[in-house]
Protein backbone atom coordinates (compact mmCIF):
# COMPACT_ATOMS: atom_id res chain seq x y z
CA UNK A 1 0.00 0.00 0.00
CA UNK A 2 1.79 3.59 -1.04
CA UNK A 3 0.81 6.18 1.10
CA UNK A 4 -0.53 9.37 -0.72
CA UNK A 5 2.06 12.32 -0.32
CA UNK A 6 4.85 10.19 0.43
CA UNK A 7 4.21 8.13 -1.97
CA UNK A 8 4.23 10.96 -4.96
CA UNK A 9 7.70 12.20 -3.80
CA UNK A 10 9.51 8.52 -3.82
CA UNK A 11 7.50 7.70 -7.33
CA UNK A 12 8.76 10.86 -8.93
CA UNK A 13 12.37 10.10 -7.39
CA UNK A 14 12.43 7.36 -8.28
CA UNK A 15 11.13 7.35 -12.05
CA UNK A 16 13.26 11.10 -12.87
CA UNK A 17 15.73 10.88 -9.97
CA UNK A 18 14.59 14.44 -9.92
CA UNK A 19 12.55 16.61 -7.22
CA UNK A 20 10.42 19.52 -7.43
CA UNK A 21 12.10 22.80 -7.05
CA UNK A 22 9.60 23.32 -3.88
CA UNK A 23 10.50 20.24 -2.47
CA UNK A 24 14.40 20.90 -2.53
CA UNK A 25 13.61 24.96 -1.25
CA UNK A 26 11.69 23.33 1.89
CA UNK A 27 13.62 20.61 2.51
CA UNK A 28 16.63 23.02 2.97
CA UNK A 29 14.80 25.76 4.90
CA UNK A 30 13.32 23.24 7.13
CA UNK A 31 17.40 21.52 7.45
CA UNK A 32 18.97 24.13 8.46
CA UNK A 33 15.49 25.97 10.99
CA UNK A 34 15.62 22.35 13.03
CA UNK A 35 19.86 22.82 12.57
CA UNK A 36 19.96 25.95 13.78
CA UNK A 37 17.42 25.69 16.47
CA UNK A 38 19.52 22.42 17.96
CA UNK A 39 22.81 23.92 17.84
CA UNK A 40 21.38 27.78 19.32
CA UNK A 41 19.35 26.09 22.18
CA UNK A 42 20.05 22.31 22.23
CA UNK A 43 23.98 21.67 21.97
CA UNK A 44 26.69 23.02 24.36
CA UNK A 45 29.86 21.31 22.68
CA UNK A 46 31.77 23.65 20.00
CA UNK A 47 32.83 20.36 18.37
CA UNK A 48 29.19 19.39 18.31
CA UNK A 49 28.41 21.73 16.44
CA UNK A 50 30.64 22.09 13.72
CA UNK A 51 29.78 19.17 13.08
CA UNK A 52 26.13 19.98 12.60
CA UNK A 53 27.05 22.53 10.21
CA UNK A 54 29.32 20.45 8.28
CA UNK A 55 26.82 17.75 8.10
CA UNK A 56 24.25 20.98 7.26
CA UNK A 57 26.39 21.74 4.03
CA UNK A 58 26.71 18.33 3.07
CA UNK A 59 23.08 17.78 2.88
CA UNK A 60 22.52 21.27 1.65
CA UNK A 61 25.07 20.24 -1.35
CA UNK A 62 23.65 17.03 -2.18
CA UNK A 63 19.87 18.24 -1.98
CA UNK A 64 21.24 21.76 -4.70
CA UNK A 65 22.69 18.96 -6.56
CA UNK A 66 19.90 16.55 -7.38
CA UNK A 67 18.38 17.26 -11.08
CA UNK A 68 14.86 19.56 -10.16
CA UNK A 69 12.22 17.74 -11.78
CA UNK A 70 9.98 19.81 -14.48
CA UNK A 71 6.42 19.99 -14.21
CA UNK A 72 6.19 18.08 -17.20
CA UNK A 73 7.81 15.21 -15.65
CA UNK A 74 5.15 15.38 -12.54
CA UNK A 75 3.29 12.28 -11.99
CA UNK A 76 -0.33 12.94 -11.93
CA UNK A 77 -1.23 9.71 -10.98
CA UNK A 78 0.05 9.97 -7.69
CA UNK A 79 -0.51 13.84 -6.44
CA UNK A 80 -0.39 14.78 -3.17
CA UNK A 81 -3.58 16.97 -4.37
CA UNK A 82 -5.90 13.78 -5.65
Amino acid sequence: MIQKVPGFYVKNYFLYHALRLKTKIGSVLLLWLILGSTILFAIDSLRIRILLILIGCGVTIHLITIKTLAEEQISKKLSPHN
